[in-house]
């Protein structure tokens, strides 16, 4: 989503736009990072190694430094998808089968209901608003 409306404005030759989207995307993950870790903590008592799946896109390529930073400027430290799998917690079932990803987290608990009830939180953004209003008017080129 917040790619789409990254593209959209940089095609437009609008930087100013395309950075305040890109700040905003910077600010959501880390909100999110901040969502994950705490919901780690409430569900199994202790910080839990996570994956961050980092999508191929002109944004995280442009950002992903900034998105770095940030994650150290926060005592985040960085292992690799090996060592983070030897998590105990990713030996357990998989229970979501739909087509939409989501985090692990979720996909251990043991049904939609659960899921619902800790996914309430889940920090939200506006920017969603924007990219339906941006897919729409292409559509209708």
């Amino acid at each position: 989503m917040f790619d789409y409306i990254y593209e959209y404005y940089l095609a437009r030759n609008d930087a100013s736009k395309a950075n305040e989207i890109a700040g905003k995307y910077i600010a959501k993950t880390m909100e999110y990072f901040a969502f994950f870790d705490s919901l780690a903590l409430k569900i199994y008592g202790r910080p839990v190694n996570q994956v961050y799946l980092c999508h191929d896109s002109r944004l995280n390529a442009d950002y992903l430094p900034v998105l770095l930073h940030e994650l150290q400027k926060r005592k985040y430290t960085f292992i690799g998808f090996d060592e983070a799998l030897q998590d105990p917690v990713y030996r357990q079932k998989d229970n979501y089968h739909k087509k939409w990803g989501i985090s692990w987290i979720y996909r251990w608990m043991k049904n939609q209901e659960e899921i619902s009830v800790f996914n309430k939180p889940e920090p939200q953004d506006d920017s969603y608003d924007l990219y339906k209003k941006l897919v729409q008017e292409q559509k209708a080129k």
